[in-house]
């Protein structure tokens, strides 16, 4: 086995990754805006400066998928594609348990105790349409996309799809182990990237009905903006998948 970043020590690592940030702050212009636009509606949705007892829950939940919008979005720019998705599953888990709590505030005390359903969550959700329930019409997605970012989040093979590389002669193969993982194509890149976004925009849609219709310190607009963001991601995740199938 050999690499062509080995050693690395903190210092360099670092260094690289700062490195990462700012040709990523550079490339990615459209995408950086996305990000600025869905930032501003996160800070629009925690200007609640009282909290009732009933409602603490919800609003650290949502301050906790915050972070991890920021987390696993700088984690991509500093191309750490598996621990941003990794830091976007965590979030889906934190919008999974909201959008229960929401629908039951009773539910506060099985969640803090992590009792049933908070224990099989996404078992929970599954469940509820063959008893002929509702769920948000969110929640499939986000469990969809919860599942296929768990596989890159144990030590198992898939999580090392985009850390090695393998070169191989006549006699010998090397195996090069890399500390960065990024797509080498610009277009699957900025898919990647825009993923990333899309879903920090369906966990924020969980909450849109809270802020917006029961506690009204939003306005329908708020919503509508972030609906349309949520639609021009997914139409340019799109198109930028055309322009890859077209390069192949």
């Amino acid at each position: 086995m050999a690499s062509d970043n080995l050693p690395i020590d903190i210092l360099e690592f670092v260094t690289r990754e700062q490195k990462n940030f700012l040709v990523s702050l550079h490339n990615q212009k459209e995408e950086i805006a996305a990000l600025q636009h869905l930032q501003g509606l996160y800070e629009a949705s925690l200007t609640l400066k009282e909290v009732d007892e009933k409602d603490l829950i919800i609003i650290q939940l949502l301050t906790f998928i915050h972070y991890h919008y920021l987390y696993a979005t700088a984690s991509y720019m500093r191309c750490h594609l598996n621990e941003a998705y990794a830091s976007g599953r965590i979030a889906i888990d934190a919008a999974l348990n909201a959008g229960l709590i929401l629908q039951d505030r009773s539910l506060q005390v099985k969640y803090l105790n992590r009792e049933a359903p908070f224990d099989k969550t996404v078992r929970h959700y599954k469940s509820l349409p063959k008893k002929g329930l509702e769920v948000h019409k969110f929640i499939p997605a986000l469990i969809d996309i919860n599942q296929k970012c768990s596989m890159l989040c144990h030590a198992d093979i898939s999580s090392f799809l985009h850390r090695v590389n393998i070169e191989k002669s006549k006699e010998t193969q090397t195996l090069y182990v890399q500390y960065f993982q990024f797509s080498q194509d610009k277009n699957e890149f900025k898919i990647h990237f825009l993923q990333t976004i899309q879903i920090f925009v369906l966990c924020l849609e969980i909450f849109s009905e809270f802020l917006v219709d029961e506690k009204k310190i939003l306005p329908k607009k708020w919503h509508e903006e972030l609906t349309e963001l949520g639609t021009a991601i997914e139409t340019k995740i799109n198109q930028l998948r055309k322009l890859l199938n077209t390069s192949e």
